[in-house]
């Protein structure tokens, strides 16, 4: 912030610096004089979509929706080609309860960049709240296949298998997910709630889950997962390093 505001005392009309000045004090939690800064840039240059973007994703953060669903709208009027912009439309409508337009808009970020996990991940807690169950877990397990150390999609995993009453298998990607990230205070709790059914409903229902859906079935017929075939490729062909590569072995041994 001190650099840009070095760069601002040079030329107030610098877009770029009221912009990075923005970004910079939004990542501080300082939204007020973020927004301020945003409005700076949009006063030089009004069809800024990175200022409006800015603005979307704080008033997101602070739960004016309708506010935030307005400077998205005017990002996209200007530019449609970042797949964050049409993931960013998505969340503020799934905030909204807006879900079935949600999901086209993830779906739209995912024909910009098909391998966004964030993505897959809002896709698939959106698919959850319509009940859709089986094709949430599919969104979660694509997030998985790209970064088989993502939280989010680890936990996405464990909920999804507790949807279907595989409490093992839930129990089992939430303690990988806090492998991942100890500290991370959503997974333990999750791994409490299920302690809490352990305790309430006795060890027979993780000894005699709900009947799998088929497409569940046929996941765990796959001997090697999709996600380890598809890291295995992306390393031969040098697209992913060394060390991701290991860890998707490591963790299929596991």
């Amino acid at each position: 912030v001190y650099c840009f505001d070095k760069v601002l005392g040079m030329n107030p009309n610098d877009r770029d610096a009221w912009v990075n000045k923005g970004d910079a004090l939004m990542e501080l939690g300082k939204y007020e004089e973020a927004l301020e800064c945003y409005d700076r840039a949009l006063e030089i240059f009004p069809n800024d979509s990175e200022s409006w973007f800015g603005k979307a994703v704080i008033f997101n953060k602070i739960g004016k929706y309708e506010e935030a669903l307005y400077c998205i709208n005017k990002t996209l009027e200007f530019d449609t080609s970042e797949d964050y912009f049409w993931i960013c439309k998505g969340d503020i409508l799934s905030n909204l309860n807006r879900i079935e337009e949600a999901i086209e808009y993830y779906d739209k970020g995912l024909e910009y960049y098909p391998n966004n996990e964030k993505a897959w991940f809002s896709k698939g807690c959106a698919l959850e709240k319509l009940d859709k169950y089986d094709e949430a877990i599919k969104c979660y397990n694509k997030a998985l296949e790209i970064n088989p150390n993502s939280v989010l999609a680890l936990n996405g995993m464990g909920l999804g298998f507790g949807n279907f009453g595989e409490y093992s298998e839930a129990e089992t990607y939430f303690k990988k997910s806090l492998e991942v990230n100890p500290d991370n205070k959503v997974t333990q709790n999750y791994l409490i709630s299920l302690e809490n059914l352990k305790k309430k409903y006795s060890l027979n229902l993780f000894e005699n889950p709900t009947k799998k859906p088929n497409f569940l079935k046929m996941m765990e017929e796959n001997t090697i997962p999709s996600w380890i075939k598809n890291n295995a490729g992306w390393w031969a062909d040098n697209k992913i390093n060394d060390n991701d590569f290991i860890s998707g072995i490591e963790h299929l041994i596991e």
